[in-house]
């Protein structure tokens, strides 16, 4: 019935390598798919298992959970189009008036019960609590030992330090959200900043990270370098090529120009994702460090 009433093309994949193609899935499906694997916080969970077996138990679990969540997510967000126009006679995007963030809420409000709502909302609210706890832990642990014990003070307290970083984090944190009162909601600023957090994390970590996980012997200079070339490849790609660095201004604020490719034969690599960009630069790292570490020991 949906496609009869004309829906076919809001409900299915974009022709192959156009210029939306590629932004739904190097930047949104790409991004948030491998992302979500490489969160540092998520990382460190990882890692404090005590052995295998608790891992065997939770395969079926988190099998079935990430199934349902990121599943769940594709196919609400597909479906939107449909139900937002039965409700509105307009497409999610215009439904919405052109601010992506208000879509979910949006179809939250239509089609889910009121009490829906509070329960969704103490959900949302659990969820960002776990994760800033783990985040805050991960960074202030990072800032405070690897960066400011191991840098400055060689054969420091690890506990003071690691209380001091994350005090920084949290207080840099609160900081960055009373400032978001400033910025322009209606950029979609949330959906833009979840992409280029989780390009982020998966230009840097991805490789390093399978390869400490299947690789026997990876040496620490490959992963070093494959940490540093996506790193930054990361950050030229999104602050001055991709869609993004209009919203970012730093190339604007540089070069006076919105991107280094607007206005170039080159202007379509705007829409291929950082993390495709990102993740062959940290591999080509990876494979370089490898051969520098082979020779050393040869």
């Amino acid at each position: 019935p949906l496609v009869s009433k004309g829906f076919r093309g809001w409900t299915s994949m974009p022709e192959f390598r156009s210029p939306l193609w590629w932004t739904l899935v190097s930047s949104v499906v790409g991004a948030v798919g491998f992302g979500v694997l490489t969160q540092p916080q998520l990382a460190v969970r990882f890692m404090s298992v005590k052995s295998g077996k608790e891992l065997n138990r939770a395969v079926l679990s988190g099998g079935l959970f990430i199934l349902v969540m990121t599943g769940g997510a594709f196919v609400v967000g597909a479906l939107s189009n449909v139900l937002l126009y039965e409700a509105t006679g307009k497409i999610a995007m215009k439904a919405a008036g052109g601010v992506n963030d208000l879509i979910i809420p949006m179809f939250i409000t239509f089609y889910l019960p009121q009490w829906y709502g509070a329960i969704f909302m103490l959900a949302m609210l659990a969820a960002a609590m776990s994760t800033l706890s783990s985040q805050f832990h991960t960074m202030g642990t990072a800032l405070g030992r690897d960066v400011c014990e191991q840098t400055f003070v060689k054969h420091g307290n690890s506990l003071k330090w690691s209380r001091i970083g994350i005090l920084a984090v949290i207080l840099i944190s609160t900081l960055l959200a009373w400032l978001t009162k400033y910025l322009d909601g209606s950029d979609g600023i949330i959906a833009k900043g979840t992409i280029i957090f989780f390009e982020m994390t998966t230009s840097s970590f991805l490789v390093a990270y399978i390869g400490g996980l299947y690789l026997k012997k990876m040496p620490r200079l490959s992963a070093e370098l494959s940490i540093l070339f996506g790193t930054i490849v990361w950050f030229i790609w999104t602050f001055f090529i991709s869609a993004n660095a209009e919203s970012l201004a730093i190339c604007k604020l540089l070069t006076g120009k919105s991107s280094i490719v607007v206005g170039t034969s080159y202007a379509s690599l705007a829409v291929v994702g950082t993390s495709i960009v990102g993740v062959i630069a940290a591999l080509v790292g990876a494979i370089v460090g490898w051969i520098v570490d082979k020779k050393k020991c040869d």
